[in-house]
């Protein structure tokens, strides 16, 4: 998905992007003052824009989101999966046994030009996940290792991905005896996407920051969406394994000036907020923040385009999002093909149930993300004006070659480098929300 600031191409082939509003009541002087993108990018579906495809998977993701809800609520361990096809207009249900009264209610309860199926599911998800541990445990051999696991989207079985050799990985005691079903793929640990320049309050999500510790280490990452805890403090969320490295240094520090140099010790930043907590099975952290704002910003790296967020919504299968870290930029669309995914990543950190797609149809640059990228939002965008959380960026996989208007050869600034892939990993908000104890900050 290419972006830029322009209107030249036609809206049935491009999603426009205008963000409104005056300068901050607050005296920052930051820039929300209307303007326009387009993406170029073809609209699959027979629709009108990419904002129109976006409001149908929200509806459709909205619709999912009940469903699961109504069956926690119903006692039944029946439920399997949901994949979802915007394209299509329609999702799935992978289910288990007889369907419950108050989920088949909702099922028949669809939206005006939307449609759902139930089909039968072999195993549940809960069998599914019971069955995970003992693969995740397994010991690795010489000529196979298990470096990531989850349930297949038609809840059919396991599937896992492999360094090594696939036959010798069908002989490791945990996969010949597993009780489901498992698929094998090859596959490479995933790697950390450990700027845009210079923000400042109130902190938006998309933005570069870094810590500096005593031994001169230097680490930069994204912000990702605005979060409040119970007691309504303003926070922001990122990856964990950028906050991992900080020990000595937990502040979250912003650039002061319009490059991006190497900040030893902190010289010419300003600390916009301190490590709260972290957890590195989610691979998220909490920074508390001077000030925060549901605002992303949007577009190429170095943009002050920014929108408001709206909402949130649970991710399935099927589902196209963006990414929006500070290294790389904007880019769209990135299809989902696994929920509920544990991997291994290349530092030893085990991170479980992230949300894992891929860039399809070339995309801004061909990729989908790039070192420094993580802790960004990860979003939808079902209005010219709104955006909708979907999570934060935290891995990465399938190396690629960096192209593009600001990524060139994959150095991005003077004397940064960053490397990019065409696959990403991240941590869906919902989740998010429930295990870390906080609340997305949202605008009406």
């Amino acid at each position: 998905m290419t972006v830029r600031a322009a209107a030249l191409l036609p809206l049935s082939a491009a999603l426009i992007l205008s963000m409104g509003g005056a300068s901050h009541a607050d005296g920052s002087g930051k820039d929300d003052s209307s303007r326009s993108m387009v993406i170029d990018e073809d609209v699959p579906g027979g629709y009108d824009s990419w904002e129109a495809l976006f409001a149908v998977q929200d509806t459709l993701d909205a619709k999912a989101d009940e469903i699961v809800a109504k069956a926690k609520a119903s006692g039944s361990e029946g439920y399997g999966s949901i994949t979802i096809s915007a394209v299509n207009r329609s999702m799935d249900l992978y289910w288990k046994g007889q369907v419950p009264a108050s989920v088949q209610s909702l099922i028949g309860d669809m939206p005006s030009g939307l449609s759902a199926r139930v089909k039968s599911a072999p195993y549940s998800l809960a069998e599914l996940q019971s069955a995970m541990p003992a693969l995740i445990s397994q010991q690795s051999t010489q000529q196979a290792k298990i470096i990531g696991v989850g349930p297949a989207a038609d809840a059919s079985g396991l599937k896992i991905s492999i360094a090594g050799d696939t036959t010798a990985a069908r002989h490791l005691p945990a996969v010949r005896d597993s009780s489901v079903p498992i698929a094998i793929e090859v596959g490479e640990e995933f790697h950390h996407t450990a700027s845009r320049d210079v923000d400042s309050a109130p902190y938006w999500g998309g933005a570069w920051w870094y810590y500096s510790n005593s031994l001169d280490q230097v680490a930069n990452c994204s912000t990702g969406f605005a979060v409040q805890d119970s007691q309504g403090k303003k926070q922001m969320l990122t990856a964990a394994h950028c906050a991992a490295h900080s020990n000595d240094e937990n502040s979250m520090r912003f650039a002061t000036g319009p490059a991006l140099p190497e900040f030893p010790s902190g010289a010419g930043s300003a600390v916009g907020g301190n490590r709260w907590s972290a957890d590195y099975g989610l691979d998220v952290a909490v920074y508390n923040m001077t000030d925060a704002a549901p605002r992303i910003y949007r577009g190429s790296i170095g943009s002050s385009i920014s929108t408001t967020v709206t909402g949130s919504a649970g991710t399935y299968v099927g589902d196209f999002v963006c990414t929006g870290g500070a290294m790389s930029g904007e880019h769209c669309p990135i299809e989902i093909d696994t929920v509920g995914w544990s991997a291994w990543s290349e530092n030893g950190m085990w991170e479980t149930n992230m949300a894992v797609g891929n860039i399809i149809w070339g995309g801004f640059a061909g990729f989908a993300v790039a070192k420094g990228d993580s802790g960004g939002p990860v979003f939808t965008a079902p209005t010219t004006t709104t955006v909708t959380a979907k999570g934060i960026i935290g891995f990465a996989g399938t190396v690629t070659q960096c192209s593009g208007t600001k990524v060139q050869a994959g150095t991005v600034y003077p004397g940064v480098e960053t490397t990019c892939y065409k696959r990403v990993g991240f941590q869906p908000i919902d989740r998010i929300e429930q295990q870390m104890g906080v609340s997305l900050i949202t605008s009406p």
